[in-house]
């Protein structure tokens, strides 16, 4: 199972997703709980342990939320996000399966610890924060128990990978060698050797005879045509019309979707005992800030949280916060933080929608959403029918779609040019993706565009690739010939030089460019010379470097070796990257090798059932 989601992750989007959810995971470590969903069911499990739904669900959302936050929770689907926390759950569960099996255990100082040592719950002086990781946690929905197994999950997680990969350590002796490789200069002398221009035309029979030498650059590739229709939801908004009554209906069902709520913001300080919250709350009310009090109290921190509605915290808050008035001292709350003395900086009112003002936008939504009803409606008649052994024309007919034929397409989209597009769908790499995936003799297919719009393909037929005659590539033909005669005449040229002992005299002589460059390094991609000069053994030994543009005479002058001070330090800084690098491969193999020993299970079908990503 956990390979074919590794192979999911070769998307190149999939990718961008994979290095930002690595991110967000090690930055944050949190999840945003939903406590309503208590679905249970065999979704992810390794031997005895298992992942709930609540879970999968709140990663999904969470990063969701977080890295893609414009799109649906179906068009995340679609975009590979499920797979990656998939992949993730899946290796958690049989790391965490395999502490249990081994009887591994944290204590609760052990995770406390770990707790005092977190950054982000730390201040400016790098100490534990208890009025920060009260407030962080409460914007989480999280309480300290539940942190707390979050940190014990992350401890015998970390204590068994590092007991199977702790003492890999990269070899002194080859980092050294790596150090000396990589951190070598050379000082070299470049020869820019002119082009030798003013080239004869070719006869026609240098042009047959260089047509047919070099035949499969001028071919013509394999070209394909296929017959098509589409169906997206636009080309259904003028047949939808929506009535006076049902927009009322619909305004009224969603009202609460359009008012905007009341949002509040607050000082708060959180107490450990009430007898201290009810002391500081009557000095409050007598006149004392807030900052007073904390600067009276050194393990007092202010928290402030700004423009939050009332389903954004816990009822017990809320409810005392949204009945106040601006500027009010709330008398303490007792959560699993503390006791929490508020004060009301803010109140911004909600704001009742008014049907007149969103009208427009209400029928322009209900006109997408039927849209979408009947394009999906369509595509299910569309599949069906195709299955049943319908034609394209048929099915056509039947709905009055109207039949396009594409141009002639490779299937290398760089190879076809704007004028072999009649449209935009055929310029899309799934649009040639599936062409090239069909057979002549196949029924049409029903394609899944992926936002939200179709289109059936049929292969009409096949075209060989072929040679063009050589009138119609004559002059191309010719320029190309030149000026590869050109390239191979210059390179002959700058090959007697090499040879000759007095290449530098010759060079002044007839004016050639002549360029110092010094302190080369080997990995320095930007100079286009740095390949060419340590490819080179010899002080004053000469290689030529040849680009589309150039040819360069390469002389070797100096070959600097590293100090031992700049080795060492080469070690110093790099040896935690090579050590790492082969942690994560004794890492990498050690979870293969627990999803035998452990029996993973993943239904995937089911979980995208549980979060209700199923198309409608």
């Amino acid at each position: 199972m956990l390979q074919s989601l590794r192979n999911s992750t070769r998307h190149p989007i999939t990718k961008i997703l994979l290095g930002l959810v690595l991110i967000a995971f090690a930055f944050l470590g949190l999840g945003s709980f939903l406590p309503s969903m208590q679905m249970k069911s065999n979704f992810i499990s390794a031997g005895k342990t298992e992942v709930s739904i609540n879970q999968i669900a709140n990663e999904f959302n969470k990063f969701r939320n977080q890295l893609m936050p414009n799109k649906s929770p179906v068009e995340a689907l679609d975009l590979g996000l499920l797979d990656i926390i998939i992949q993730f759950l899946s290796q958690e569960a049989l790391i965490l399966e395999e502490a249990r099996v081994l009887g591994l255990t944290v204590s609760r100082d052990v995770q406390k610890q770990s707790l005092l040592e977190t950054e982000i719950f730390q201040n400016v002086d790098g100490v534990f924060d208890p009025s920060k990781f009260r407030t962080i946690l409460l914007q989480n929905g999280l309480s300290e128990d539940q942190y707390l197994d979050l940190i014990k999950k992350n401890i015998l997680k970390q204590q068994l990978i590092n007991t199977i990969s702790s003492s890999a350590k990269y070899p002194e002796t080859l980092l050294k060698l790596i150090g000396k490789y990589n951190l070598e200069k050379r000082d070299v002398t470049i020869i820019d050797v002119p082009k030798i221009e003013n080239i004869e035309s070719p006869s026609q029979s240098i042009l047959d005879e260089y047509l047919q030498k070099n035949a499969e650059k001028w071919k013509e590739p394999k070209k394909r045509i296929a017959q098509y229709f589409t169906i997206y939801p636009e080309d259904y908004y003028k047949t939808i019309k929506i009535d006076e009554e049902t927009l009322l209906d619909e305004f009224n069902l969603r009202k609460e979707n359009f008012d905007t709520k009341e949002t509040r913001s607050f000082d708060q300080i959180i107490f450990n005992n009430e007898e201290d919250a009810l002391i500081n709350y009557e000095k409050l009310k007598n006149g004392t800030s807030l900052q007073d009090i904390e600067l009276q109290n050194t393990d007092l921190k202010i928290s402030s949280v700004k423009d939050i509605n009332s389903s954004q915290i816990p009822k017990l808050i809320s409810q005392p916060l949204f009945n106040s008035e601006l500027n009010e001292i709330i008398k303490p709350i007792k959560s699993d933080f503390g006791y929490h003395l508020i004060k009301v900086l803010n109140i911004t009112p909600s704001i009742e929608a008014k049907y007149g003002e969103i009208r427009d936008k209400l029928k322009d939504d209900l006109i997408k959403e039927k849209s979408l009803d009947m394009i999906y409606d369509l595509a299910n008649f569309v599949d069906e029918a195709f299955i049943s052994g319908k034609s394209m024309k048929e099915v056509a007919n039947l709905k009055k779609f109207k039949i396009y034929t594409s141009g002639k397409l490779s299937e290398d989209q760089s190879l076809n040019k704007k004028k072999d597009f009649n449209n935009d769908l055929e310029n899309s790499p799934l649009f040639l993706e599936s062409l090239w995936s069909l057979n002549l003799d196949e029924n049409p297919q029903l394609i899944d565009n992926k936002d939200d719009s179709f289109f059936a393909i049929k292969l009409l037929r096949e075209e060989k690739p072929y040679l063009p005659k050589i009138e119609v590539l004559k002059d191309k033909l010719e320029n190309d010939w030149i000026s590869s005669k050109s390239e191979e005449l210059t390179i002959k040229e700058a090959k007697n030089l090499i040879k000759n002992p007095n290449i530098l005299e010759i060079s002044e002589n007839r004016n050639f460019n002549v360029i110092i460059e010094k302190n080369i390094s080997r990995n320095d991609q930007s100079n286009q010379f740095s390949k060419t000069a340590f490819k080179i053994d010899e002080i004053k030994e000469k290689d030529l470097n040849i680009s589309d543009e150039n040819v360069q005479i390469i002389i070797l002058d100096k070959i600097s070796e590293p100090s031992i001070s700049e080795v060492n330090d080469f070690i110093k800084n790099s040896q935690s990257y090579y050590d790492n690098m082969i942690k994560d491969e004794i890492a990498s193999s050690f979870i293969a090798s627990l999803e035998e020993k452990h029996t993973l299970k993943v239904n995937r079908s089911s979980i995208i059932q549980a979060l209700g990503l199923t198309r409608q």
